[in-house]
């Protein structure tokens, strides 16, 4: 009966683990998710402001 219980035990702490694991996976894609959505904004306001510029001194 002990031992069961200690069984039982082990199995929820090893759920847990894996579920706080998970949990971890999932904030560490997300950070690089928003990492790279950062990145292609930074990008895009770099061509943007780029582009503005090309034409300023275009119509010059």
């Amino acid at each position: 009966m002990l031992l069961l219980l200690l069984l039982l035990l082990l199995l929820l702490l090893l759920l847990l683990l894996l579920l706080l694991l998970l949990l971890l996976l999932l904030l560490l894609l997300l950070l690089l998710l928003l990492l790279l959505l950062l990145l292609l904004l930074l990008l895009l306001l770099l061509l943007l402001h780029h582009h503005h510029h090309h034409h300023h001194r275009c119509s010059q």
